[in-house]
């Protein structure tokens, strides 16, 4: 009677259990994640750039770990099951630390997949004794074992001028070809001796050599006058031209930056078909600086940028979708932009994602009270927000109470639910912070 009795009361706790979960609404934490939705890695002094998916729902987060700027900082990844524990099987327990400088720092800005199950990571390395970042591009094995025959032993390291550089986005092509895209800094002879930025690409062959069928033997740097011009993000589109995302200003004048779009063919030459002579140039705010952090290619081929207006204020998230050849979507939004409240501070939307539906994410951290909370909202294929997600379309995610946190980047799984990486701080130390939202 008893086991009867008791397995009774099993069975009528999973029936409660499964309610609860069924219960959960499109833009809820997933309760069935870490702790309520919500993973914190107490590693000191870390970030998380970037997540990936892998085909076997095992989730990939990317970042930096254990130094400042310029010294004692590795690369780091972390390999998690669908459930949110450290997959054990990956690196030292589920993570992946290195350097390739014992003295220096690495970070890694963005993480991709390839079609074999091997790992591409971007960002940049600082060795301690020079005064200049270098691009560095790293590949691994499925286990997390650097892959020696991609490079040197594992790694590239590039250098596009003889100052800083460094990658922020990373993409393949189908024939296994890499493109990264990122920043250079030169000298101006106009404005000498001014340090500005400029947009640059290079495509790397599948072992890591540059491909000198690209651009300038494999590289390619995009200018302006006088300008402060920065690469945020790349795709590539089905015919094999690249879409480049960024930001260009005009350092002389201290003007605020504006939403631009490069787009170049596949040898790495500037689309002229593409906007007016490969550019296209959106101004969202005459007064504010205007900053492009994220870029995605719909289906049909129309490209969806996300990014902040008003940088450094009370700044908004925005939005904005373009048509095939560069001009705004009228279709989207009022005019093809979309402009959200999120907090009662600065708004910053620094990632993008898609979702199969056609519905579109955006997310980063808006501050109420002088609080940064991890905030997302979601919109319709025409750029309204959705009110079918959380209350209004908008969701606010406090990481820790009294604590400053932000998304940096969200990916979306197969079965349509929502993971978003980034940060969170104390008075004086940042952590990694992953959380995991329903979303369909």
């Amino acid at each position: 009677m008893k086991q009867r009795i008791d397995k009774l009361f099993f069975l009528l706790f999973l029936i409660a259990l499964t309610n609860i979960v069924n219960a959960q609404k499109t833009g809820d934490l997933d309760s069935t994640f870490g702790k309520n939705g919500v993973l914190t890695l107490d590693s000191l002094n870390s970030i998380a750039y970037s997540v990936a998916i892998q085909p076997d729902g095992k989730i990939l987060v990317a970042g930096s770990t254990g130094g400042s700027q310029k010294e004692n900082g590795f690369y780091l990844i972390i390999r998690l099951n669908s459930e949110g524990t450290l997959d054990t099987s990956f690196a030292n327990g589920g993570i992946l630390k290195d350097r390739l400088d014992s003295s220096g720092t690495n970070f890694i800005h963005d993480i991709i997949i390839q079609k074999d199950g091997k790992i591409i990571a971007v960002g940049y390395v600082y060795p301690k004794n020079e005064n200049y970042f270098k691009l560095l591009i790293l590949r691994f094995n499925k286990d997390g074992s650097k892959d020696k025959l991609f490079g040197n032993g594992g790694a590239v390291v590039e250098k596009f001028s003889e100052f800083c550089d460094g990658g922020s986005s990373v993409d393949i092509q189908s024939d296994g070809k890499i493109v990264v895209s990122g920043v250079t800094n030169f000298i101006s002879e106009m404005s000498s001796p001014l340090c500005l930025r400029a947009f640059c690409l290079a495509r790397y062959n599948a072992n890591g050599t540059l491909d000198k069928k690209f651009g300038n033997g494999g590289k390619v740097v995009t200018t302006f006058q006088d300008g402060a011009d920065f690469g945020t993000q790349v795709a590539l589109l089905p015919d094999g031209k690249i879409i480049l995302a960024g930001n260009v200003g005009d350092s002389l004048a201290n003007s605020g930056d504006n939403f631009t779009l490069l787009r170049y063919n596949s040898n790495g030459a500037i689309d002229k078909s593409f906007g007016i002579k490969g550019k296209v140039t959106t101004v969202i705010s005459e007064t504010h600086f205007d900053l492009v952090f994220s870029l995605a290619i719909q289906p049909d081929g129309k490209i969806i940028v996300s990014g902040t207006t008003g940088f450094g204020k009370k700044g908004d998230f925005v939005l904005v979708r373009y048509n095939t050849n560069g001009s705004l979507d009228n279709d989207f939004g009022t005019k093809g932009k979309t402009i959200t409240k999120i907090g009662n501070g600065q708004d910053i939307a620094f990632s993008l994602a898609i979702q199969p539906d056609g519905k579109i994410i955006t997310a980063g951290f808006s501050a109420f009270q002088n609080i940064e909370c991890f905030s997302a909202a979601r919109y319709t294929k025409k750029g309204f927000l959705d009110e079918s997600f959380s209350p209004d379309g908008r969701i606010n995610t406090p990481i820790n109470e009294g604590m400053n946190s932000r998304i940096m980047s969200i990916t979306i799984q197969p079965d349509g639910k929502i993971v978003a990486v980034g940060v969170y701080t104390n008075t004086s130390n940042t952590y990694i912070a992953i959380a995991r939202y329903i979303g369909l």
